[in-house]
């Protein structure tokens, strides 16, 4: 089979053969760091109402991993430990990089606000796929 140059049509086949025919690939990359915010975050891109500019800011990454016990079994469920300065936080922000990429995934509000006195960190365990959809 000829794989052709970049912009050039290739025969693949007819559709429904083996590796022939057009269709659409399609994903869902699911987020891959944790940050907070001390209001709605907004639309995006970038999340606003995050303390970007504290150094004792810093969003925690991710760990998404398969539950082998416990009342997750089975299920793929995330971790992360977010660095918060002082503050009154109302939402966990779902972004697809560190806090100076301006990719926001979504947000969940707190049912009631998160106070720090001083800073500190917020660990966040489980994190599941629909904590980062709107509620």
């Amino acid at each position: 089979m000829d794989v052709g140059q970049p912009n050039e049509s290739t025969d693949l086949g007819e559709p429904g053969s083996l590796g022939g025919g057009e269709g659409t690939f399609g994903g869902i990359i699911w987020p891959t760091h944790l940050g907070a915010a001390v209001a709605h975050p907004g639309v995006g891109p970038r999340p606003a109402n995050e303390p970007t500019g504290d150094p004792d800011y810093g969003r925690g990454q991710i760990e998404w991993m398969l539950e082998s016990d416990g009342p997750y079994r089975g299920q793929i469920v995330g971790r992360a430990s977010v660095r918060v300065p002082a503050g009154r936080y109302t939402h966990l922000v779902f972004t697809y990089g560190p806090a100076d990429l301006p990719l926001l995934a979504g947000a969940t509000q707190f049912e009631h606000p998160l106070v720090y006195e001083r800073a500190g960190v917020m660990d966040v365990y489980p994190i599941q796929n629909q904590d980062t959809l709107p509620r």
